[in-house]
Order: structure tokens, then sequence, then C-alpha cells
């Protein structure tokens, strides 16, 4: 934990950044039945737990329309921006996810993820 601090100072629990994104979208009005989710993280398993951000994101607003992503950067290309939009509600809103992950192992080592096996 010491390391995660130091390294990335402004971390915060899944819990307590998916409070604050969908705190800031209700407040802008946004709801399940009007905004589509888009997530472009990196498509490593770690990225879709049960309990991560993308998960609960997805099963908060209802849906996801994946972007993949290595380094948070969409593999979709125009074609695919343009698929994202036309499922959009009309009059409806676009939130897009979009980070990079960088693993972190339980005695600290930045850049390495401990796997099962």
């Amino acid at each position: 934990m010491k390391n995660l601090i130091k390294n990335f100072p402004g971390a915060m629990f899944t819990t307590d950044a998916f409070t604050q994104i969908n705190n800031a979208l209700l407040e802008m009005n946004c709801t399940p039945q009007n905004t589509l989710f888009a997530s472009s993280v990196c498509v490593d398993e770690i990225n879709h737990f049960d309990t991560s951000l993308n998960s609960r994101l997805k099963n908060f607003w209802g849906e996801c329309f994946y972007m993949g992503g290595l380094g948070g950067i969409p593999f979709i290309g125009k074609v695919g921006f343009g698929a994202y939009c036309a499922h959009v509600p009309r009059g409806g809103n676009l939130f897009i996810l979009f980070a990079p992950h960088v693993g972190i192992t339980p005695d600290g080592t930045i850049g390495k993820y401990a796997r099962n096996g």
C-alpha cells in the first residue's frame, strides 16, 4: 500500500471511484435510461473481475459498449465510434471510461501482477 500511495498519490479505492463517478454523472442528469456506458480499459482479465470499476459501472449503467484498449486507448476506430454513437438513446449521453492500469504485487513491486499459478 505504501508503494501505491507513493507512486500514485491520487489513487483511490474502486468503491470510492465508483461513487464519485456516478455522483458526478447523476448531478448532470445522466441516468441509466439516457446514458450509454462504454469502456476502454485494457482487455487484461484483472480489469474485469466482478468487483472491478469497469464491472461495477456496467452493472449500474445497465450495459457496456466495449472498446478494448491497451493503455486505455480504444481499438474500435472510426467505425466503432460510429457504432457506439448509433446505440446512444436519442438526445442521450455518452459516458466513456478510459484508463490504463499498472499492476502492483503484494510486496509492493510496481509494474507486475501476482497471478494464480
